[in-house]
């Protein structure tokens, strides 16, 4: 989303067109840095960038639409989405 459109498969789903060079080499570099350590400072400059660019402007916030008791717990998904295989039961009290 952040790469600016190409065309060939970078940016594809960049629809505000957003492009910024700095970005762009970044993004390239996370892609190919096989150190854990190196690549996680790509990825958070590029998140810094991002939010002082203002690159994308989240227009709805969907609120969780579902609850679950004490002795469920599952991860929230970004997607509001429920996935039975994360679902931990726990004995109740």
């Amino acid at each position: 989303v952040l790469h600016t459109y190409s065309g060939r498969g970078e940016g594809d789903n960049n629809t505000g067109r957003y492009s910024n060079p700095k970005m762009d080499a970044l993004l390239k570099a996370a892609k190919t840095e096989l150190d854990v350590g190196k690549r996680n400072a790509l990825l958070e400059e590029i998140q810094l960038l991002h939010r002082e660019d203002v690159a994308t402007i989240p227009l709805h916030q969907q609120l969780p639409s579902w609850a679950m008791r004490r002795n469920i717990d599952t991860p929230a998904r970004q997607d509001n989405g429920l996935d039975l295989r994360w679902v931990t039961v726990k004995q109740a009290r």
